[in-house]
């Protein structure tokens, strides 16, 4: 059996594709450098999402008294933030594919997380909730999930007890918060002790991606894809022998056969995820969406195996 593992076996037309799809990436992270140039603070416009909850957030009470805008500025914020990532992420992707190193397992990690961030931030600035009161309690279970993971990572890293202190202060005010803003009937705990916000949980990687469906022009299971790519991220030894070719007897001839149709697909998602991650940013602080609608059609137009 042929055995090279840096070369991966593709005819010349399967090529031109896949340079095809590494050059729309290209097109999209410049056209997402330009948006950030012309306003590098992203400020929200009016009217916006942003500022509408915003105003509507202080007009809500808790036993504690009135609320802040905090939550949505949480929620944009960390929205933005998430969506700097994903762009790293398909800067990856698009090294992958202009080169073709990397291309059968490489492109496993970045692409799931970058699906990840997709479903993510879909459920965080979904803009379909029933009550602001609900933005407020997805806002405040990101946080208190991201600040007890940083106090679960410090302690497994054996940070010193001054950070320890510090993360774990973090970690009761915002539970704390939750006691101050939301009544008790909006505050329930499963049989796990997980906590439960206005019926609201904090959502697993994998459950995040239900939120997609709000996107709906993507024809692409991303639960699937997302099963895939978390094997593909593992070791998991089916991806791998997925990409052996064997002759008509079924003996073993070739390591490192890429399926164009399978990496057609993964760009595909890879894009768009990242450019409706950019939609539903810009669409809450009240920006232009015109470039990235304009990008998003592009993508029917790439020639396809």
């Amino acid at each position: 059996m042929d055995v090279n593992p840096a070369h991966v076996h593709m005819d010349p037309a399967d090529a031109s594709i896949v340079q095809a799809l590494a050059d729309h990436m290209v097109e999209i992270l410049g056209a997402f450098r330009n948006f950030g140039r012309f306003d590098p603070k992203w400020a929200a416009r009016d009217p916006s999402p942003f500022n509408d909850e915003r105003a509507l957030l202080q007009r809500q009470y808790g036993p504690h008294g009135s609320w802040s805008a905090d939550a949505a500025e949480y929620a944009g914020d960390a929205a933005l933030l998430f969506l700097l990532a994903q762009a790293d992420h398909l800067t990856v992707l698009h090294q992958i594919y202009s080169s073709r190193a990397g291309l059968m397992f490489g492109v496993g990690p970045s692409a799931r997380s970058l699906l990840e961030i997709n479903g993510y931030v879909f459920w965080l600035l979904h803009p379909h909730l029933d009550s602001i009161r609900t933005r407020a309690a997805r806002s405040l279970l990101s946080q208190l999930n991201d600040a007890s993971r940083e106090r679960a990572a410090a302690k497994d890293l054996g940070a010193p007890a001054r950070h320890m202190s510090e993360v774990g202060e973090r970690v009761n005010a915002l539970k704390e918060k939750v006691t101050q803003r939301f009544y008790p009937s909006e505050i329930q705990r499963d049989k796990s002790g997980r906590l439960i916000l206005r019926g609201e949980r904090h959502p697993g990687p994998g459950e995040a991606l239900r939120h997609l469906s709000i996107a709906g022009a993507e024809e692409w299971n991303s639960r699937g894809a997302y099963s895939f790519l978390s094997n593909a991220a593992h070791p998991t030894l089916h991806v791998i022998t997925d990409t052996i070719q064997t002759d008509g007897d079924g003996v073993p001839t070739r390591f490192g056969h890429a399926d164009t149709q399978f990496h057609y697909r993964l760009a595909r998602m890879a894009m768009a995820g990242f450019l409706y991650t950019w939609q539903i940013t810009a669409a809450y602080r009240g920006l232009d969406q015109d470039p990235i609608r304009r990008l998003l059609l592009e993508i029917d137009t790439l020639p396809e195996p």
